[in-house]
């Protein structure tokens, strides 16, 4: 990954999961309520509105916890090793000074 200095509002970082959501026995999208109610209670639970900024691809503050906690959701839905690299959307604006 390439590092530069960029002034704070140069750069917005946003993570996404919809990539990984899981789907329903018909093969649609599961509801965010759903998904909650699913992982409340076990050692990945993370809020409804966590969850829903998410899947919207619009979480772009939180505690690092919960992003530990969305890709290891990741993983499991999708079978696949996941990192947070994974789920992490970087729009940097480029323009010049």
């Amino acid at each position: 990954m390439k590092t530069c200095l960029l002034k704070p509002d140069e750069v917005k970082v946003f993570l996404d999961i919809s990539a990984f959501w899981p789907k329903d026995d018909l093969g649609e999208p599961r509801t965010v309520n759903s998904v909650y109610e699913e992982v409340r209670g076990t050692e990945n639970e993370v809020g409804r509105n966590t969850l829903r900024l998410a899947l919207d691809g619009r979480l772009d503050r939180g505690h690092f916890a919960n992003a530990v906690k969305l890709a290891r959701l990741a993983a499991s839905w999708s079978k696949k090793e996941v990192s947070i690299m994974d789920l992490l959307v970087i729009e940097e604006n480029k323009a010049s000074s």
